[in-house]
């Protein structure tokens, strides 16, 4: 089955991978168990195209929400959503995304 209106990126899953691997949630996991839950989220979610905009947009962006540090890695997440005309985005980091006010962030665990 696959839903017509969830996406990921390519930069999702390597956050993903990131904290799997960083031995803060899960202890000693095999890249192969990752592997495969990441093949199963292929199956069932879209993955999204990242190559919309330009260097200069991401210039733009950078210097309108002021962006610094880590927090160029959820700028390029929220670019992607809006190249791919994506207005909502579903993370337990709600305090990463609320600089951009015109996209919708839902918490799984509130």
């Amino acid at each position: 089955m696959q839903y017509e209106n969830l996406y990921f990126s390519k930069q999702v899953i390597l956050e993903y991978i990131n904290n799997l691997t960083s031995n803060k949630i899960i202890q000693n996991i095999e890249y192969n168990e990752i592997f495969k839950s990441i093949r199963e989220f292929n199956n069932i979610i879209n993955l999204i195209d990242e190559s919309f905009y330009s260097i200069e947009e991401l210039f733009t962006h950078l210097l309108k929400f002021k962006i610094k540090g880590r927090h160029v890695f959820d700028l390029k997440i929220y670019l992607d959503m809006k190249s791919n005309n994506i207005s909502k985005i579903i993370t337990a980091n709600e305090d990463d995304f609320k600089i951009f006010d015109d996209i919708e962030i839902i918490n799984p665990f509130q």
